[in-house]
């Protein structure tokens, strides 16, 4: 299980696994996470890496997002460590 930070496939897991008030969870593409980057007010005040279920199509990296920097997008290699926020499907 995900706690605090994972893996991309751990990630992924544990959002399709997630089972809270009866929907259906999943990893945000990059752009939703950009999406919660300009929401007003903030989602939250999270200063740490989320993972996005997108990869790079040319060196297969997976795309991350920064809530307290809009607009920060980093890849990271999938076996490193980020944090996790699912969305309802």
């Amino acid at each position: 299980m995900c706690d605090q930070f994972c893996d991309l496939d751990e990630d992924q897991d544990y959002c399709a696994n997630l089972d809270l008030g009866g929907l259906r969870w999943k990893t945000p593409t990059i752009d939703q996470l950009k999406d919660l980057t300009t929401r007003q007010p903030p989602f939250e005040n999270v200063d740490y890496d989320l993972w996005s279920r997108d990869s790079d199509p040319v060196d297969e990296l997976a795309w991350t997002a920064n809530i307290e920097q809009a607009g920060m997008e980093i890849s990271f290699y999938k076996t490193s460590e980020a944090h996790v926020r699912c969305i309802a499907d």
